[in-house]
């Protein structure tokens, strides 16, 4: 008895979020090294009595902590619009299968509803597309989506020079 493989519950991280995840990490590393930098400016311009000694550790520090703040900052909105835009992506995805679905349905209706209402009755009626060169029965799959069908009675068809389709064959 051939034992089946275990189904496994951990998700994948999905691969279009995970710019965004990186995104995230590297904004929260780079306030957290720009906390550290001016942290170490504070403590080098206090333990300095000169104010002239003072200076390079208020600029490189203060400077340098604010600038990677900023930058981290800004790296963690690129995480939001990136969150979003994953979010947007699935939602648009979900309306293009239920348009899809949707389009299933009115075409499956249309075509029931044109093949009860036009099927070929004893007077011979027939059906032909804009630009064809046969004529088709009413429920003929070359015709239930074409546009510009008309009906037309077959002596008509046959008087014009229309031919049969090889296909639903009249």
């Amino acid at each position: 008895m051939a034992q089946s493989a275990p189904n496994h519950t951990l998700q994948e991280p999905d691969p279009v979020r995970r710019p965004a995840r990186l995104a995230l990490y590297l904004g929260a590393a780079l306030i957290l090294a720009g906390i550290v930098a001016l942290y170490l400016g504070y403590d080098g311009a206090a333990t300095n009595p000169l104010p002239q000694a003072q200076t390079p550790y208020v600029i490189s520090g203060g400077l340098l902590g604010l600038g990677l703040m900023a930058l981290g900052g800004v790296t963690i909105a690129v995480y939001v619009l990136l969150q979003v835009q994953g979010d947007l992506r699935s939602e648009l995805g979900a309306m293009r299968e239920s348009m899809d679905r949707l389009s299933e349905v009115i075409a499956h209706e249309a075509f029931s509803s044109a093949s009860k209402s036009a099927t070929p009755s004893s007077n011979g009626t027939v059906m032909v597309a804009r630009g064809a060169a046969s004529f088709h029965r009413a429920d003929c799959r070359l015709v239930v989506r074409a546009e510009g069908v008309t009906p037309l009675p077959r002596e008509e068809a046959d008087r014009t020079g229309l031919v049969p389709c090889r296909i639903c064959k009249p």
